[in-house]
């Protein structure tokens, strides 16, 4: 498997439902102590759920000399303004690929959290599980769990 199959997104496609997928990356800014977090993440459910497609960008910076400029931030689109192409996933204002991630995002205080990301890969990725179980619906347990106070449906 190349860098770029690996990437290749299954949202626009139907043969797999429901589909969630997560790029992300954490990045440590050592010289300033701070760290910037990015996560880009599409869904696309079944048609019987609750649930629409759609694409979620999520950002957070944090400064652990200065922690009154922390911003953490989130925005939702739908999934007509999410663009897959070939060699990105293209959200407004943002996009992410197998060896770069860009955007801007405007947080609560109508402050721009910006990034340009490009990465040089030296190994190809790995799959840990045969190709064919990628196509294999697997039944989902869906309801409402408790787990040590915490929660999920």
């Amino acid at each position: 498997m190349n860098l770029r199959e690996s990437f290749i997104s299954k949202f626009a496609a139907s043969f797999v439902k429901p589909r969630f997928e997560i790029w992300f990356a954490a990045v440590l800014i050592p010289e300033n102590d701070q760290a910037f977090w990015v996560r880009y993440s599409t869904l696309n459910p079944r048609n019987n759920r609750d649930l629409f497609p759609m694409g979620t960008l999520w950002v957070s910076l944090f400064d652990r000399k200065n922690p009154k400029n922390h911003r953490t931030t989130t925005q939702s689109f739908p999934y007509e303004e999410v663009l897959i192409k070939e060699h990105a996933i293209e959200f407004p204002e943002a996009a992410v690929g197998p060896d770069h991630m860009s955007g801007k995002i405007q947080t609560s205080m109508s402050e721009d959290l910006a990034w340009d990301l490009e990465f040089r890969h030296k190994l190809e990725p790995t799959g840990h599980l045969p190709r064919w179980l990628e196509k294999t619906p697997i039944n989902h347990i869906w309801g409402t769990n408790r787990v040590s106070e915490l929660f999920w449906t």
